[in-house]
């Protein structure tokens, strides 16, 4: 693999995960960065990606399904790409992935066409019914990769809802892989105080509403009728902010309830944070 596959791989995690592991010096990402790939071999490069991946920004996909046995997964989930690792922790299985990822542009002054390859890093799980998508968010400026400017045109070879696809097809079809609504789950948090929000959308019988609350503000605390008003009701896409401060969660999250997606737009402090307010959602739905 390309050193500079591997820089860009590193550069998913967040700058003091990447100090704290390899204790190397410098004043910026970038510096650091030089200095793990200049020493660190590719295994080690991708086991700390690998064990860390829970630090990245990232999307979280929930599916139920319908194999009745470990014998019926497949060799891969995502058929034309091989994981780079396989494991079987409590009884499931769980595939780590890093997908070739391509951003085509156009830049520069007369128009030049280029490229530019990531490594995308995707981890699927299965436990008893569920299955569980990691997708790392890669959104790229390839103004900072590219030296040509201005750019005037950029294309990914793929997005997250065609990786999607392919976990569906290749585990069989929607028959055997449905998203999970977890409004129960989500229902329970917020009405134990351990999550509120920030921004809410929900649906009654008639219309749609949406309630963006200002500054530090938040519905339940703040806003204790319309809180009732959307417990009760089909959530769409909210936003949550974690005020149990107990638990070892990510503080800020993007929620589209009934189609089982969480997104994660910030770094993370745990590499478990994740894992344990999805596992608490489940938990409870």
């Amino acid at each position: 693999m390309h050193k500079t596959a591997l820089q860009r791989l590193l550069n998913v995690l967040p700058v003091s995960a990447l100090r704290k592991n390899w204790e190397v010096a410098g004043k910026s990402k970038g510096d650091v960065i030089t200095s793990v790939t200049s020493k660190a071999l590719e295994e080690n490069v991708i086991d700390f990606v690998y064990e860390n991946i829970g630090l990245t920004k990232q999307h979280v996909y929930l599916f139920s399904h319908r194999f009745r046995r470990s014998s019926e997964f497949p060799d891969t989930f995502l058929k034309d790409y091989n994981p780079e690792k396989v494991a079987s922790p409590h009884g499931g299985t769980e595939h780590f992935y890093l997908i070739p990822l391509e951003f085509h542009y156009v830049a520069g002054s007369p128009p030049v066409e280029g490229t530019e390859l990531f490594l995308w890093p995707v981890r699927i799980a299965v436990r008893a019914k569920i299955l569980i998508a990691y997708l790392t968010t890669m959104e790229k400026d390839i103004s900072t990769y590219v030296q040509l400017h201005p750019i005037h045109k950029v294309k990914r070879t793929l997005q997250n809802e065609q990786v999607l696809r392919i976990l569906i097809e290749t585990c069989g079809g929607s028959p055997l892989l449905t998203r999970l609504d977890i409004h129960r789950g989500v229902k329970h948090l917020w009405e134990t105080n351990a999550i509120d929000a920030s921004q809410v959308s929900w649906k009654d019988t008639h219309s749609t509403h949406t309630d963006s609350m200002d500054s530090e503000f938040l519905l339940k605390k703040d806003d204790p009728s319309a809180y009732r008003e959307a417990s009760k009701a089909q959530l769409l896409k909210t936003v949550f902010k974690v005020v149990d401060k107990k638990q070892n969660w990510p503080e800020l999250f993007m929620i589209d309830v009934g189609n089982g997606e969480i997104g994660f737009p910030r770094f993370n402090k745990d590499e478990k944070a994740v894992e344990n307010v999805v596992g608490e959602i489940l938990k409870f739905n």
